[in-house]
């Protein structure tokens, strides 16, 4: 889906590739100038329609034209990484990127400059092409201790750290994309991201 939120605006629709649907026009809606957030739905006139529902799972929202993207590949933190000095977590609980089960139990932190690392799986193909990389979290933080975290990303064996950002006082989701290895300054490569190794890592690291 392209949009251009803008009076003289334009929304095209794209399946695997192909145009099937396009508008151009005002967008715009209320006049509001700016597009806060979107809502992916479905419609019905059938009997029962309050009871339907749809998930859409692993959407990416970029700046740049995607329909070149074949797919989003997902690795979940799989066994504890090279540093793991967070004062609780736990690779499963670390995958499990909902608010029913993260939230509940979540890694936590109390000294600034405690590092969680984390091996990740499952392996990537050798082949791809690789746009960027996204690392997601659920975080918050507490009145005392640690206020701020930076990502952290361990490329050959070397670690690497985000900018650092301040989350809110409730659990809100974060996250940190890298569209060139932060080893090499280049694309990513497949070899660079090695399943379940040592050798790449990732995490996050509490700041005072």
């Amino acid at each position: 889906i392209f949009v251009n939120y803008a009076v003289a605006g334009q929304f095209t629709v794209y399946l695997n590739g192909t145009q099937t649907l396009t508008y151009s026009g005002d967008l715009t809606t209320d006049s509001n100038t700016t597009l806060a957030g979107v809502d992916f739905g479905q419609t019905t006139t059938c009997a029962g329609a309050s009871n339907l529902f749809n998930s859409t799972s692993e959407v990416l929202v970029s700046t740049r034209d995607t329909r070149a993207i074949l797919g989003i590949a997902t690795q979940v933190p799989t066994a504890n990484g090279v540093t793991h000095n967070f004062d609780t977590g736990t690779a499963a609980n670390a995958a499990a990127l909902q608010m029913s089960i993260a939230d509940a139990a979540p890694q936590n932190s109390t000294t600034p400059g405690q590092i969680d690392e984390y091996q990740v799986a499952p392996a990537l193909a050798t082949n791809l092409n690789i746009l960027a990389i996204v690392q997601k979290v659920r975080i918050t933080r507490g009145n005392t201790g640690p206020q701020s975290f930076q990502f952290v990303t361990r490329v050959g064996g070397v670690d690497y750290f985000s900018a650092t950002s301040t989350p809110t006082l409730f659990f809100d989701t974060i996250s940190n994309t890298m569209d060139v290895s932060p080893a090499t300054g280049l694309s990513w490569l497949p070899t660079e991201i090695p399943n379940a190794s040592a050798s790449f890592n990732m995490g996050l690291k509490s700041i005072a």
